[in-house]
């Protein structure tokens, strides 16, 4: 009687096993794929539809007038005299010239004592010179300016000091000098110097170091 007891246990403990190892059973979840992390990297230049800008296009370059200008000239050397001043000469030891535009008369005086003018300008009209002096630009007060004892003087005349009859025209570009005096006449005006210097025109009245 426990022979077969055995025997019956024995035959019943395989469906036991595999019953349990059928109930619990479980379904493996699926590995899942690793994340992929994805940097974008935002191009420089990259407008709001994701294409690159275009380079701009290059300015264009602003036109400058590099026409030559005439400048005040600077104090001659001998070898800058373009003219034979005896051309000019109307009266012994007096030198006499004008302007291309007639406003300008100038006058170079090599017998001039000390304390008197060794030469200058006037114009019939012209602007308040960088001393300050003011006329009235008429023909009984006209803008004049010499050099004296080494010194540029502005001042106002009544008279033509420095006219005299059928001057001969300074053309522009042509310098005159007289015993180391010098002008030059440029389309700035009449530019003259002996130490110091000086301009003068319709437009210019300065005193030059």
């Amino acid at each position: 009687m426990n022979y077969r007891r055995i025997l019956a246990a024995i035959a019943f403990t395989p469906l036991i096993l595999t019953a349990a190892a059928c109930g619990n059973t479980e379904s493996t979840p699926a590995a899942q794929s690793p994340q992929q992390t994805v940097t974008v990297t935002e191009s420089q230049g990259a407008n709001a539809t994701g294409t690159a800008d275009q380079p701009a296009p290059a300015g264009t370059p602003t036109s400058t007038n590099t026409a030559p200008t005439a400048g005040i000239p600077t104090k001659p050397s001998r070898d800058d005299a373009n003219v034979d001043a005896r051309d000019f000469q109307t009266a012994p030891g007096e030198y006499n010239f004008i302007s291309p535009s007639g406003n300008v008369w100038c006058a170079i005086r090599t017998n001039s004592n000390a304390g008197e003018t060794r030469f200058g300008c006037q114009a019939r009209r012209s602007v308040p010179g960088s001393s300050g002096v003011t006329c009235r630009n008429t023909n009984s007060h006209e803008y004049a300016v010499k050099i004296q004892d080494g010194r540029v003087i502005q001042f106002c005349t009544t008279q033509g000091i420095f006219v005299a009859q059928n001057p001969r025209t300074l053309n522009y570009g042509q310098t005159i000098m007289v015993q180391g005096d010098s002008c030059t006449s440029t389309t700035e005006g009449i530019t003259c110097y002996e130490g110091p210097g000086f301009i003068i025109s319709r437009d210019q009245n300065k005193i030059l170091p």
